[in-house]
């Protein structure tokens, strides 16, 4: 099994530890408290004929437990989706079934939200929440001039 170098760092980009994976080595930091925890992130929403999909990976070094994740449209809750357990470096893609999107206006804000009930103690609770604007598709019929 080839090696793979995880490193665990704060805000500021300090160091606190390094997990080499396959090789079971865990260098520390001396004095600094380490969380083994999953981080849970939504990184990709999209439609696709009225279903919305969207990915949520686990950014952790531990399993992430069972999860709720759930969908906005302008503020307001859409949706939501049981998410199974998610191993540590994992992705998977889910949708919300049981709702068709149908674009509104000009535009829509779209948000899908990770973990709502707190299920999984996380490293990173900010990065939780995924914001896009989505515009709806205007079709209309050019004019050009005549000859």
């Amino acid at each position: 099994m080839p090696s793979t170098k995880h490193e665990i760092r704060t805000k500021n980009g300090t160091e606190i530890a390094s997990l080499t994976q396959g090789e079971g080595i865990f260098v520390f930091t001396p004095g600094v408290f380490f969380l083994f925890a999953p981080d849970l992130e939504i990184t990709d929403v999209w439609n696709d004929d009225g279903t919305i999909w969207y990915t949520i990976t686990n950014n952790g070094i531990a399993d992430s437990p069972a999860s709720h994740s759930r969908l906005y449209v302008d503020g307001a809750v859409k949706a939501t989706d049981d998410v199974g357990p998610l191993a540590a470096g994992a992705s998977r893609n889910e949708k919300f079934g049981g709702y068709s999107y149908s674009c509104s206006g000009n535009s829509d804000a779209i948000s899908v939200r990770a973990d709502i009930n707190n299920q999984a103690d996380e490293t990173d609770e900010d990065n939780n929440l995924l914001k896009e604007s989505w515009f709806c598709n205007f079709f209309f019929n050019p004019v050009f001039p005549g000859p």
